[in-house]
């Protein structure tokens, strides 16, 4: 409810060369969304390593400065980072201590 009004509210300010505008449309939507529903937060992965993240980072700025070859080579190094994270966290979630079968199995289902 709230939303749909805060849109309202802006369309109507607008003089009508504006409102056929497409940057002008998207724009108001996009604030009115961002004011109303916030920004969404992505949750962080618990087995992706810090240096995982920052070769992520590395490669998302490669890739948004146009550096073709650096982002190709980071990418790489990014699925082959996150594979040995994976593996690292999937060992550490099967290890098996004497009488805690239960803690085991419960780990088993997270892996899927």
């Amino acid at each position: 409810m709230q939303y749909s009004v805060e849109v309202q509210n802006r369309f109507c300010l607008l003089t009508t060369e504006e409102a056929s505008d497409w940057d002008t449309f998207r724009n108001a939507v996009t604030t009115a969304a961002s004011t109303c529903l916030g920004q969404s937060v992505q949750a962080k992965k618990e087995w992706i390593s810090d240096s995982s993240w920052h070769l992520i980072d590395e490669n998302q700025a490669a890739r948004l400065q146009g550096r073709v070859e650096d982002c190709k080579r980071l990418t790489k190094q990014c699925k082959s980072q996150l594979r040995k994270d994976r593996q690292c966290w999937a060992d550490d979630m099967g290890e098996l201590e004497t009488g805690q079968v239960k803690d085991a199995f419960a780990n088993f289902r997270k892996l899927r």
